[in-house]
């Protein structure tokens, strides 16, 4: 989980902690300081790169405080993660 870019090793972390609702594949998540922590680099990191993920039409965040993300584009996250 510790190698890698900062955006491939929030992708990886977004694919282990995603489940399958029905259609719907969604992450429940950590706290941003949290999932720092576990990656290596700083929570404006997470932040940013979650923004980045919003923005690029990957996830969808019902709030920037929601625990759960859904994933609109399973495949490009997974290009990300170097899966």
């Amino acid at each position: 989980m510790n190698s890698g870019s900062a955006e491939q090793r929030l992708a990886r972390l977004l694919l282990r902690l995603s489940t399958q609702d029905g259609q719907i594949t969604v992450s429940h998540l950590f706290r941003r300081d949290e999932m720092g922590a576990m990656l290596g680099v700083t929570l404006e990191t997470i932040s940013r790169r979650l923004s980045t993920l919003k923005k690029e039409g990957i996830l969808e965040m019902a709030s920037a405080q929601s625990p759960t993300v859904k994933i609109t584009n399973l495949q490009a996250l997974r290009r990300l993660a170097g899966d």
